[in-house]
């Protein structure tokens, strides 16, 4: 079980080489699981806190804050929450003849890898945090979904050069507990805000 707080473009008025697909952050309870399951579109999650397992058809990863795994496109995966330590995490999947090519030649995710970490997830949370907010059903909304997938991308061929994860656990550079509290406490106003509603 977990508590999601997500945004969802069902259908696509833009043609568009890079799309917003849809984006999310999750507190997850002990143990809970996702999958097997395959995906579309590449969907890109990354661990605020806590810890989890990530399994691919070949590798099994456990991962904590700073972490970032990548779902491909109809491949068969699983992940599941540490049963101690239960992760909390963000989310985007993204669309478009582009972000194969970005993703797969230009990232961390590159020649096949599954995972990476990084010091800068605060400024992948704030693209998704703005993502969450943009809502209404217009072509200006989505517009800037589609520039925060492009800019998220951005952020990742710029992380072309940090530590890329090959072995069955990750190392990480932790967040500030500073950028770490401050993160943590929007998507909590979030939350508390769509359970009020």
């Amino acid at each position: 079980m977990e508590k999601s707080l997500f945004n969802i473009v069902n259908e696509h008025t833009l043609e568009s080489s890079i799309f917003f697909d849809f984006s999310g952050v999750s507190k997850t309870f002990s143990g809970h699981a996702s999958g097997p399951l395959k995906r579309s579109h590449y969907l890109l999650h990354f661990v605020l806190e806590g810890q989890g397992n990530y399994f691919t058809m070949n590798h099994k990863y456990t991962l904590k804050a700073g972490d970032f795994f990548l779902i491909r496109p109809d491949e068969t995966i699983f992940y599941q929450a540490d049963l101690n330590n239960p992760w909390h995490y963000a989310w985007i999947s993204i669309g478009g003849t582009e972000t194969a090519q970005l993703i797969e030649n230009f990232s961390p995710f590159r020649n096949h890898h599954d995972t990476f970490s990084c010091a800068t997830v605060e400024n992948y949370l704030k693209l998704i945090v703005e993502s969450l907010t943009l809502t209404s059903h217009r072509p200006q909304t989505e517009l800037r979904l589609n520039q925060i997938a492009s800019e998220i991308l951005l952020l990742l061929m710029k992380e072309n050069t940090w530590n890329v994860v090959e072995h069955q656990n990750a190392t990480i550079r932790p967040m500030s507990e500073y950028t770490k509290l401050s993160s943590i406490s929007i998507i909590t106003l979030l939350m508390t805000h769509l359970l009020l509603t």
